[in-house]
């Protein structure tokens, strides 16, 4: 605390000179010494004041400007942290309350706790795991500035209503995946319809270049075969072969993600799809599909024509079907060593897809 009836020794000077007449002080010369009592001192007064340790008692010197801004006052760290560990914050800067998000007590900063009061911070959460899953909900639906409303559907299966975004009223066509399966099951002539309504997909510059080498060897093919739950992008009829054109950013490449740490959700659930489709074809059709990847079909077109040519030949009957597993030596189709398994073919474990 501040010692009181303290008289200390200030100087003239033009900043408080106006203040002390006030207060009843008899001006003499800017630059002399007065004595004035220590409550009549400026805030921001810089003279030093005797002030008493709210701990050990003793006297000690402070700056007028820092003693009157401190509720408590100590002599040193040592006081500070014992007057602590036996009464708590001194200035009782913790407070109690519960995390917005997940309902966990927290104790938090006084001062954070008042902004949330007074409306200048929205929420206090207990961890930034909390706090992107707060700001998530909060921005969903009406709530996020993007929001353009719903559009109402009809199902041209069960002719129920829906609602989807506005970036999907043109694309969305059921209300359920169980009323786009019987759609395609239903006749033939839907397989048709729905790749037409597809046909974007089949438009990927990889893709492109896929339909001219299939072209280029004679090999009559079909844009996004459907097979029963699933759309093959390139199905040889001619010989009941199945090729897919895999991009490496959206099927997950090694070459375009090296570490598993890299991955977005969009990642885990496109390997997952992918997985599921490799083994529906395998168990139901008993094919085994070549991947033709990105970097290969776009740098190395020899080593995919010769790739593609030898699945051909051998009746699906390959090494391996991946063609960053492949080299072309003197025109000859090598198998690498280091075979390396996709990411969508490893083991759920491995990669932590629920």
């Amino acid at each position: 605390m501040i010692v009181e009836g303290q008289k200390v020794q200030a100087r003239w000077h033009h900043s408080n000179k106006d203040w002390y007449i006030v207060k009843g002080y008899h001006f003499t010369k800017l630059g002399e010494f007065f004595t004035v009592r220590v409550e009549d001192l400026q805030e921001n007064s810089k003279v030093e004041i005797s002030v008493i340790c709210d701990f050990c008692s003793s006297h000690y010197n402070l700056k007028n400007s820092i003693a009157v801004s401190r509720e408590h006052h100590f002599c040193d760290r040592n006081c500070y942290n014992s007057y602590r560990r036996i009464n708590g914050s001194p200035n009782n800067t913790r407070v109690k309350l519960d995390c917005f998000n997940c309902g966990k007590e927290i104790e938090v900063k006084k001062y954070r706790y008042d902004a949330v009061l007074n409306g200048e911070q929205e929420f206090i959460t207990c961890s930034r795991q909390c706090q992107n899953e707060l700001i998530g909900k909060n921005n969903r639906g009406k709530n996020n500035r993007n929001y353009k409303g719903n559009v109402k559907k009809t199902c041209e299966v069960c002719g129920e209503g829906f609602e989807v975004a506005q970036n999907r009223k043109d694309k969305a066509r059921f209300c359920s995946k169980e009323c786009q399966i019987k759609f395609l099951n239903s006749e033939p002539v839907n397989h048709v319809r729905w790749v037409s309504f597809n046909k974007n997909k089949t438009n990927t510059k990889p893709q492109r270049i896929v339909n001219e080498m299939l072209e280029q060897l004679n090999i009559a093919y079909e844009n996004e075969h459907i097979c029963t739950y699933y759309a093959i992008d390139n199905y040889l009829s001619s010989h009941n072969l199945m090729i897919e054109v895999m991009g490496d950013y959206w099927h997950s490449s090694h070459l375009r993600f090296p570490n598993i740490s890299e991955f977005k959700e969009m990642n885990f659930k496109n390997m997952k799809k992918d997985k599921q489709k490799h083994t529906f074809i395998r168990n139901q059709y008993g094919v085994e599909i070549l991947y033709l990847w990105e970097s290969d079909i776009v740098n190395n077109a020899e080593l995919v024509i010769s790739l593609i040519k030898e699945y051909v030949s051998s009746n699906g009957k390959l090494r391996d079907y991946h063609s960053f597993n492949y080299t072309l030596i003197k025109n000859k189709l090598m198998l690498n060593n280091d075979v390396i398994v996709p990411y969508f073919l490893r083991k759920h474990s491995e990669l932590k897809i629920s």
